[in-house]
């Protein structure tokens, strides 16, 4: 696709990340919220920082050692309710997506009852069609593009349709990149990253770490960076809003 007015005529669906992404959560609390049914107390007592061992410590003595797995429940829960927090107009952006009519789902390597919690908690869970977590993916986490693949084909798509992946990290361009050099040689969809100014993938996207026009560097990927979720959520409710920076051009 040669034009931004391109991507957005034939914008069918907008897949997204979750944590970093849409919600901003301390990356060392996520980490060990959703990784504490696997791992267990002596993970997180072993790894946490000072904050995290006080909150587990207070998890641990009210409801006792003999209870772990209620102990871990509460951590996780304490760290959706004090250290997970929307991105702001995350919930305006995905309003003007469902207005605009997308194919909305949401593709994480997360834990399914984590990534669950924090969609419930957060309150974003009814923006999405379908959500697809570490379980779903069958041993092919992100960046594996088998989940994106697949379920761009469920949608039927005509040939020239366009979707986008919003994430945070390098693991969300590539992922979004390998899905489209498989569906676009097949399939005729494109499927490009996105993601706003600061974040790994942005900078992937761009070719450098800082905020120079991608034009300007060679080692810059095909894909989409906005300056926030405001300003996305602004693109996809007008055609008359500010275009983002981009690198579109391909041979």
């Amino acid at each position: 696709m040669n034009s931004f007015d391109d991507i957005l005529e034939n914008l069918a669906m907008l897949v997204c990340d979750q944590d970093g992404t849409l919600t901003t959560v301390n990356a060392f609390a996520a980490a060990a919220a959703s990784r504490a049914d696997r791992y267990g107390l002596n993970y997180l007592q072993k790894r946490a920082l000072v904050t995290y061992k006080r909150m587990m410590r207070l998890s641990i003595d009210t409801f006792g050692e003999s209870l772990p797995s209620t102990a871990l429940l509460r951590f996780q829960e304490n760290v959706v309710q004090y250290m997970t927090r929307l991105r702001p107009d995350t919930e305006n952006m995905l309003e003007a997506a469902h207005h605009r009519g997308l194919r909305i789902e949401m593709i994480s390597n997360a834990p399914r009852d984590w990534g669950r919690r924090i969609t419930r908690e957060t309150g974003l869970a009814g923006y999405f069609h379908r959500c697809y977590y570490s379980e779903d993916m069958n041993g092919h986490p992100k960046p594996d593009p088998a989940l994106l693949v697949a379920r761009v084909r469920a949608q039927n798509f005509s040939q020239g349709a366009c979707g986008i992946m919003l994430g945070d990290r390098r693991q969300d361009v590539k992922f979004a990149l390998a899905a489209d050099h498989e569906l676009r040689q097949r399939d005729g969809i494109a499927v490009l990253p996105v993601s706003f100014a600061g974040t790994a993938a942005a900078q992937m996207i761009l070719g450098s770490p800082g905020h120079a026009r991608p034009a300007a560097n060679q080692n810059a990927v095909e894909g989409i960076v906005f300056d926030d979720m405001f300003h996305m959520a602004e693109v996809l409710a007008s055609s008359g809003a500010r275009r983002p920076q981009r690198h579109l051009a391909r041979p």
